[in-house]
């Protein structure tokens, strides 16, 4: 993990200057000694191999809503695409030295290609080591209408207006 992770780091901060280069580095540092601690490196490598088996088989999949969005092992291995110091996310939220629980990484998947993960998955690493949990959202009418107001472009009056006349009907 430490290998695939300082490539990983020296491609990405490739043209960076040498003090932005040493935060990075010194976060990956950071990072590695706490998950060492936890003894946890095989967790990430399985979530890289995940990954990877979806890329080989043209499966669009990002990691997502994981308590582990702010690592940058993770985004150096290439798990995640977001550059966590860049965006100022935070590796402890999910991990740090005082608890010693595992995270987790979650990934979104269109559902006709869960299945297919999940069967690779089981059959690399076992029924029993493999954990399928769904998440359903369920948002308000006028959440909905605000959210999607919002994403039109539509103004603050426009989308009240419009919940106005919804819950009227």
């Amino acid at each position: 993990m430490k290998e695939l992770a300082c490539k990983g780091l020296k491609r990405k901060t490739a043209k960076l200057g040498e003090n932005k280069k040493s935060i990075y580095k010194e976060r990956l540092d950071f990072e590695f000694n706490i998950i060492e601690q936890a003894n946890i490196a095989e967790y990430f490598l399985i979530a890289l191999d995940i990954v990877n088996y979806a890329k080989v088989n043209d499966v669009l999949i990002e990691a997502t809503d994981s308590n582990l969005a702010g690592s940058l092992v993770l985004y150096c291995i290439g798990v995640n695409h977001i550059d966590p110091i860049k965006h100022g996310l935070m590796f402890e939220k999910g991990l740090n030295s005082k608890s010693m629980i595992v995270p987790d990484i979650s990934f979104s998947l269109s559902c006709d290609i869960r299945d297919e993960i999940l069967n690779y998955a089981e059959e690399k690493y076992g029924s029993y080591n493999v954990v399928y949990i769904s998440k359903f959202l369920s948002i308000s009418t006028k959440d909905s209408i605000r959210k999607v107001g919002k994403t039109l472009g539509f103004s603050k009056d426009e989308i009240d207006n419009l919940n106005r006349k919804e819950c009227s009907v």
